[in-house]
């Protein structure tokens, strides 16, 4: 890409030097991954707080194979993350995605990106803020698991002799089972929230 960049600026054959190739190179190379870095950090933390959710529903150990990237993915926040993904393509949010691109190209242009005038506060601030925005889309479900985890520990202080840790899977499972749908259904406006903050937080970096 950086080659045809430089084609297409009409640059002077002799100024095509390994130097200035590798230069544009590496330009569009940070400006790309600056841009991914965004989704990266977006499903990352809804992985993180699926992973959460897991292990305070006792699924700890229910992990999915990815073979696409030879990894162990959780299990709800698979499910969150493919509700993100859908949600990214009904919004038409790859077309937003698509005109950052662009304006990425008509602010930077191609071989011509200059490190020190690239502003990354958005990205760092985008960082401290998605995660505590991706555990609102899952509190419908931490705040009952949350109270059933008092009253499993108020139960085993009064029945000592009770097998809790079983009763407390089940009973995690059944709360996770009926209030999981309510995190698709009254969590989407977090859900398109969290989705336009990172489209925000993208365009103000370009």
């Amino acid at each position: 890409m950086a080659l045809l960049a430089v084609q297409d600026y009409g640059l002077q054959s002799e100024r095509m030097d390994t130097s200035l190739l590798l230069s544009a190179a590496v330009g569009e190379l940070i400006i790309g991954s600056v841009l991914a870095l965004f989704l990266q950090f977006l499903f990352a933390a809804i992985y993180f707080v699926g992973r959460t959710l897991d292990i305070q529903a006792g699924f700890g150990l229910a992990l999915l194979a990815d073979p696409t990237l030879n990894n162990q993915t959780p299990l709800l926040g698979t499910f969150l993350a493919y509700g993100m993904a859908a949600l990214f393509f009904l919004t038409n949010a790859h077309f937003d995605f698509l005109y950052i691109w662009y304006q990425s190209l008509a602010q930077y242009p191609v071989g011509s990106v200059d490190i020190s005038s690239l502003n990354i506060e958005p990205l760092l601030s985008f960082i401290n803020s998605i995660f505590f925005m991706s555990l609102g889309l899952v509190s419908l479900v931490l705040a009952p698991l949350f109270i059933v985890d008092l009253s499993i520990a108020y139960i085993s202080r009064t029945l000592p002799q009770m097998n809790v840790l079983l009763l407390g899977f089940q009973v995690k499972t059944i709360v996770v089972l009926v209030f999981l749908p309510f995190v698709f259904t009254v969590s989407s406006v977090v859900f398109l929230k969290t989705l336009r903050f990172t489209i925000n937080s993208i365009y103000h970096t370009v």
